[in-house]
């Protein structure tokens, strides 16, 4: 087996962005998500909130691309290694349950755009895609 690592990598940064952009979601509106999606070329959050969540983009946007300067270093381990059960930690900003694969550091993700769906019955998502994809 051979890892395609560019195609890796885009996953990587898009899924990572993706937990940025929902843990600053989480604290801005207190919303529940209800589902998400990583592919290649971008990613999806869906939150239940019947309102327009655009509103808040430009603030998400300025924390999100701040953390994305600042370029911390993104802590990977086991809270419980029998388990398997994995998580990633920004020291001061956040540790979150998640198995998934993360970069090493907020600045390897790299700067996002952000674009509202409204898929209806009380439901909003959050289209995510890299401003530099490779």
């Amino acid at each position: 087996m051979k890892i395609d690592w560019p195609r890796r990598f885009k996953l990587m940064r898009l899924h990572f962005a993706a937990e940025l952009i929902l843990e600053l979601v989480m604290r801005k509106l207190g919303v529940e998500k209800i589902g998400a999606h990583i592919a290649e070329t971008k990613a999806r959050i869906d939150f239940y909130y019947d309102q327009n969540i655009s509103v808040v983009f430009t603030d998400l946007l300025e924390e999100y691309n701040a953390i994305v300067a600042a370029d911390l270093p993104i802590i990977k381990d086991f809270s419980d290694v029998q388990n398997q059960r994995r998580y990633w930690e920004i020291a001061g900003f956040s540790k979150v349950p998640c198995g998934g694969t993360h970069v090493n550091s907020t600045g390897e993700v790299g700067y996002v755009t952000l674009k509202r769906v409204n898929i209806g019955g009380g439901k909003e998502r959050i289209e995510i895609k890299l401003v530099k994809p490779d």
